[in-house]
């Protein structure tokens, strides 16, 4: 496993059910919040420098608010 990769499979399962929870809790529906989280995690993987994070849930909460889901 590349730095890189160990990286994003840490923060993924380190912050992903809080955001789902989050995201259900916003949207009103766990489907729509499964969605986002997964949307929200494939834009942060164009991070050139994810490591670069210094407050994961306020980026997350950020960029999940950009996210739009397709309809």
């Amino acid at each position: 496993m590349t730095q890189l990769t160990t990286f994003w499979s840490v923060f993924y399962h380190s912050h992903q059910g809080w955001l789902r929870g989050w995201l259900s809790k916003k949207t009103g529906c766990r489907h729509l919040a499964d969605d986002l989280t997964h949307d929200t995690f494939l834009k942060l993987l164009t991070l050139a420098e994810p490591e670069a994070i210094r407050n994961p849930r306020a980026y997350l909460m950020v960029t999940a608010n950009h996210v739009r889901p397709v309809s």
